[in-house]
């Protein structure tokens, strides 16, 4: 997992999958330091912690069958380069997955970029344009890229509750206004 943050989802995964390796990765020392209460929490351990960045993981070439982040992707601050750098740990056929991250059309950027930061201005928040990085996953080698809008109602204030809800009912909309979206890339 890169962009893990204290590595809740990597236990998670360590749990339901007990022989997988799983390593967790964060640009912050002190989060990875935090991971021991979720091991503790799912009764696991996990076989690695690296504090790195996303575009800089430790790991050999071809060594790992998935690479994922849940919620974090839109903190990358170097798309292109944490692209090319999944792909180099991923094994032939391996996955890249961004889970759940906030995205958009170009044209609905400004807007979209404007209203998540002005909703938590103390943490920096980017929304990704879908296209940009489909088209910078195809540009570093990724063989195939699928996206899933997912346009869930869970944690959502009233309005947003309101506005994912429409998401829900009317799936054109998806591809035009903002949107949370999973992507699913595969070497």
């Amino acid at each position: 997992e890169i962009g893990a943050g204290q590595g809740w989802s990597a236990a998670l995964i360590k749990h339901l999958y007990p022989q997988s390796r799983v390593v967790v990765s964060d640009i912050s020392e002190e989060a990875i330091s935090l991971t021991k209460y979720w091991e503790n929490l799912f009764c696991v351990q996990i076989n690695e912690k690296i504090a790195c960045k996303s575009y800089e993981i430790p790991l050999p070439d071809n060594s790992v069958d998935l690479v994922f982040c849940f919620q974090s992707a839109h903190h990358f601050t170097e798309h292109r380069k944490t692209l090319a750098e999944a792909r180099r740990v991923l094994k032939p056929g391996g996955y890249l997955v961004y889970l759940h991250e906030p995205s958009c059309q170009k044209f609905m950027y400004p807007l979209a970029h404007y209203r998540v930061n002005k909703k938590r201005p103390y943490v920096p928040e980017d929304v990704l344009v879908y296209t940009k990085i489909v088209q910078m996953a195809r540009e570093v080698g990724f063989a195939k890229t699928e996206l899933q809008f997912d346009p869930t109602l869970l944690n959502r204030g009233p309005i947003e509750t309101v506005y994912f809800y429409v998401l829900q009912k009317i799936p054109v909309l998806r591809r035009f206004l903002p949107c949370t979206v999973d992507y699913i890339f595969q070497k």
